[in-house]
């Protein structure tokens, strides 16, 4: 059966409740954050911001490495273009907000199990033409 590993060193692994599971690998899939509640692991109301895309998960002031065996990857996602470093005690309660210049997409959703989820996914990159001819940022 599939299930999520959270870490803070390589040695020590704890695993995430099954309940978790769909809507992470949801997450994975759109290659967004997800916000997780679950008193037991992380505390009161303490929210977890898990991107099992990357491979990471924050939960107040401490940072995991999140793992799920199997695994999901697929040779031609390894690319790590998705990554936005973000402060979750910023995201409380915005709907959409830039960040480094790429706007953030959130919605929640309500899983089977009651809990309340929320997805973050940046949108892609719009191409703007100027008549700029100094320089080409890729």
């Amino acid at each position: 059966m599939a299930s999520y590993w959270y870490s803070t060193n390589g040695m020590d692994q704890r695993r995430l409740s099954s309940r978790h599971l769909p809507v992470l690998d949801q997450a994975f899939e759109r290659h967004a954050r997800i916000q997780i509640f679950d008193d037991e692991l992380f505390g009161l109301n303490v929210p977890a911001i898990a991107n099992p895309y990357q491979g990471t998960m924050t939960a107040g002031d401490l940072h995991f490495g999140l793992y799920r065996q199997p695994p999901m990857w697929r040779m031609s996602d390894t690319s790590l273009d998705t990554l936005i470093l973000i402060d979750p005690t910023e995201m409380i309660s915005k709907t959409s907000r830039l960040s480094n210049g790429n706007e953030l997409d959130e919605q929640s959703i309500i899983s089977n199990d009651r809990k309340k989820y929320r997805f973050m996914q940046r949108k892609p990159p719009v191409a703007v033409e100027d008549n700029c001819i100094c320089c080409v940022i890729s």
